[in-house]
């Protein structure tokens, strides 16, 4: 079912449906989700999957990141931009990213 959710700065963090408006909803992409389905793939023997996903995430990262000189609490992962807003304005150099980041690159990302 990633055909659901992949799209070109990764897994965003549900389908596009129109009524759900909240920061967790589309077009967002989380960290932490990407983390948890990059490693689920990878147990489940989804090397080649896994891997993509890993290099769209780090690339979205590292796109906006030269742009701003920040990474972010979350991605807008269809348009490739910093995340929609929700309760509050998306977050700057958010701890979550910044350990993503690093454990995709070191553990996943070859």
């Amino acid at each position: 079912n990633l055909g659901h959710f992949e799209v070109s700065g990764g897994l965003a963090n549900s389908e596009k449906i129109e009524s759900w408006k909240k920061q967790w909803d589309w077009p967002n992409g989380w960290p932490n989700q990407q983390w948890i389905a990059i490693k689920g793939l990878l147990n489940y023997g989804f090397k080649d999957d896994a891997s993509r996903i890993a290099h769209k995430w780090l690339g979205l990262n590292k796109e906006i990141f030269e742009k701003t000189g920040r990474l972010w609490e979350k991605y807008d992962v269809v348009s490739r931009g910093i995340g929609i807003s929700g309760l509050y304005p998306t977050q700057e150099g958010f701890g979550w990213t910044n350990a993503v980041f690093l454990r995709i690159l070191t553990e996943i990302a070859e």
